[in-house]
């Protein structure tokens, strides 16, 4: 099908290194020099997500002491942490930037984040082609060393919010930026810029100690969700879990009973043909999202064939995609949008007796068609 895709600018990082943190009480200025109201509200949902998920706080239009300003620069770019010698601390939102994931992605880098693949670690887990990069970028790709980097022993996330897609800034864009070491099925998952990852936020709390303000909670949360600060009788869950436990499979985004079901597998394939969004060619700041349980008798696993997916084939499947989870659910699956993501894929086997699909879109829709049985 043919389709105008919008078009969103790869961010520029202002990527200075600062190792300074907020302060103790966790609660940052913000001002927006911006006469775009629906911008405004972008980055107020962006703001909105982080301060719903840590004990950070930011308050609008407070004093002039020291505060982070949203501006419609050049590009997209932040500075690294708190540079405490700055009055006012810019982050610019420019032309091709207006995107909640974006926005998020900025925030994190004014909260402490470096880039996912400049964590110390990363050589274990991409393969860089400095050659296909514009030198005027380079530094993006910049590894950290153990005295400015902490990743407080969480795995590397392909799926971070913070990392960049497989070909960003690539002179040639057919070619990688960066190859997955570990599983070429992650090379979707690079990219993504639907919301921080379930690791992105977890990280962030570690960061800023967050975990402290429930440390006396008795209230528990499973699948190794963890007490949300702002709330320490609710949860954080890791993709794909939801209730205030974390104890059940997350609803759909919209609120739908319908979208999304625990589907018993048995020794005999079935089939399952689903989608999500709308016909309408245009993005959208709601994530329409819904999961699907696939569930084996302990002990078995669960073996899939994708027949299809797609719609909408994006770098990073930026405009949605579907991801399968079959092992770790702390971390990001694999996330696929595009025919040459599935074709002469084998089939995919669980670690377990659970295998979580989700389907995710923010432009027209995304559909998947798959056989699934459990074995031994």
């Amino acid at each position: 099908m043919a389709c105008k895709i919008p078009y969103f600018l790869n961010p520029y990082e202002k990527s200075v290194n600062f190792t300074n943190f907020w302060g103790s009480n966790k609660q940052l200025l913000s001002k927006k020099s911006f006469s775009d109201s629906t911008t405004a509200q972008k980055i107020r949902k962006a703001i909105k997500f982080w301060q719903d998920n840590t004990c950070i706080t930011f308050k609008e239009n407070g004093p002039d002491n020291h505060f982070l300003n949203f501006y419609k620069g050049s590009g997209c770019w932040s500075y690294i942490g708190n540079v405490s010698s700055f009055t006012q601390q810019d982050i610019s939102i420019g032309a091709g930037c207006e995107q909640v994931g974006i926005i998020e992605h900025e925030i994190g880098h004014a909260l402490g984040f470096f880039h996912t693949q400049s964590r110390v670690d990363r050589d274990s887990f991409v393969k860089i082609d400095t050659s296909n990069i514009d030198s005027e970028m380079l530094d993006n790709f910049d590894k950290e060393s153990p005295s400015t980097n902490d990743n407080f022993g969480l795995e590397y996330d392909y799926g971070s919010v913070m990392h960049y897609s497989e070909n960003a800034f690539a002179l040639d864009e057919n070619k990688p930026v960066m190859t997955s070491l570990t599983s070429k099925l992650y090379q979707k998952t690079m990219g993504n810029r639907v919301e921080p990852s379930f690791t992105d936020v977890l990280m962030m709390n570690k960061l800023y100690q967050c975990q402290d303000k429930c440390a006396s909670s008795t209230f528990k949360c499973n699948n190794q969700g963890f007490n949300n600060p702002s709330n320490c009788n609710k949860c954080v869950c890791p993709g794909g879990f939801g209730g205030e436990n974390c104890g059940y499979r997350k609803l759909a985004s919209n609120g739908s009973t319908t979208c999304g079901e625990n589907l018993q597998a048995s020794t005999e394939w079935k089939s399952l043909d689903r989608t999500v969004g709308n016909d309408r060619y245009e993005v959208t700041d709601e994530v329409s999202t819904c999961h699907w349980f696939l569930i084996a008798p302990v002990g078995k696993h669960i073996e899939i064939k994708v027949d299809y997916l797609g719609r909408i084939c994006s770098s990073g499947c930026f405009y949605g995609g579907t991801e399968f989870k079959l092992g770790n659910f702390t971390k990001t699956g694999y996330r696929m949008c595009c025919k040459a993501d599935y074709e002469n894929l084998p089939t995919m086997t669980s670690q377990n007796h659970l295998a979580i699909i989700s389907l995710y879109t923010i432009y027209y829709n995304q559909q998947f068609q798959i056989k699934y049985r459990y074995i031994d």
